[in-house]
């Protein structure tokens, strides 16, 4: 799975949550005088939840943008989404099977009903857990990526493969700290780290 995929998701999930942060702040601005449903969990009005939710968003958003690292950006998309479904459940296990009255705020302001808003964001939040969750899980298990040569000369041979697994090196990457294991051949080649896409140079590991 390449690493351009995961950009591509992280850059939408950012613009996602931009979208959706903006919403929940002009529904928080355009009711400011209209008395707010409490949410059931927490029993507090709607606008304070929406302001909370906002404002998590906008730390995820900041950690897409600012961090350099790929497996924390999608952590932090995980960890928003995932809380966002453990809360749902939670809905559920009261007896609220769907949010209707408590997404009036959203549905107001940008004329939709109810129905349309709840179908939105349960689409938004199960796209933002289903592909971080198999995004972070690819990059946990791909945590030691091999740098194969392009060719290696064995015995006078050349063989488009790796050589034997004993001949392995293991290194940081200076940038983002991600191992990287790559055969003896391959030391002095230049190559983008599989985990940040950093310019590396491969050293014999110590």
């Amino acid at each position: 799975m390449p690493s351009k995929l995961i950009k591509h998701f992280i850059d939408s999930a950012a613009g996602l949550l931009a979208a959706f942060t903006t919403a929940l702040f002009l529904a928080n601005i355009a009711n400011s005088r209209v008395t707010q449903p409490h949410d059931p969990l927490f029993a507090i009005p709607m606008d304070s939840f929406f302001w909370f939710l906002a404002l998590a968003a906008t730390a995820v958003i900041f950690v897409c943008v600012l961090m350099r690292n790929l497996s924390l950006k999608l952590a932090g998309i995980f960890g928003f989404a995932s809380t966002l479904i453990i809360y749902r459940l939670g809905l559920l296990s009261i007896g609220a099977h769907n949010a209707n009255g408590y997404a009036d705020p959203l549905a107001f302001t940008f004329n939709l009903s109810n129905v349309s808003t709840n179908c939105i964001l349960n689409v938004l939040f199960l796209y933002l857990f289903l592909l971080s969750a198999t995004l972070l899980n690819w990059t946990i298990l791909s945590a030691s990526e091999v740098v194969p040569c392009k060719s290696v000369s064995t015995n006078g041979k050349v063989y488009d493969s790796l050589p034997p697994l004993n001949a392995h090196q293991n290194i940081s990457c200076p940038a983002c700290a991600g191992r990287i294991e790559f055969p003896d051949c391959a030391i002095g080649q230049t190559v983008h780290c599989p985990h940040c896409q950093r310019d590396i140079t491969l050293k014999e590991s110590r």
